[in-house]
């Protein structure tokens, strides 16, 4: 699996941003590596995610691997200046900070991130912390 950085921006349900700098690997790569085949994640509906205190959510594999998500770094702002399209990720190591790559830690890990489909799109609640487990639903 090909590492790579990115960072995220970031609005929760109050309406505050925030910005995540993270690392990993992309979630196609992940459930490539996981033995998931073309055919398979063709016939999946959704991804389901288990965090190791045994709570499990659910996403729409279209929203995580169908839908074009962005990072907007003038999100702090409301501007859509410099947007730029990112992919979902596993993350190994993360920390809440715009664009800065020194120091990530470990300590939210394994870590879902998802970029946001608009600039209003509320994204942070979707960032599965401490993954044990992915899963494709096919019904």
């Amino acid at each position: 699996m090909v590492e790579t950085t990115l960072t995220y921006s970031s609005l929760n349900s109050f309406g505050s941003k925030k910005y995540y700098s993270t690392a990993g690997a992309s979630l196609a790569d992940v459930l490539a590596a996981g033995g998931i085949d073309s055919s398979e994640l063709v016939s999946a509906v959704s991804i389901e995610i288990t965090m190791d205190d045994d709570v499990t959510t659910t996403f729409s594999k279209v929203l995580l691997l169908g839908t074009p998500l962005y990072y907007y770094p003038n999100l702090s702002s409301d501007s859509t200046i410099g947007v730029d399209q990112i992919d979902t990720i596993i993350a190994t190591v993360a920390k809440t900070v715009k664009e800065d790559y020194t120091g990530l830690s470990t300590a939210d890990c394994l870590r879902l991130f998802r970029g946001q489909a608009t600039l209003t799109d509320v994204n942070n609640s979707d960032f599965a912390k401490w993954i044990t487990e992915i899963n494709l639903i096919t019904q």
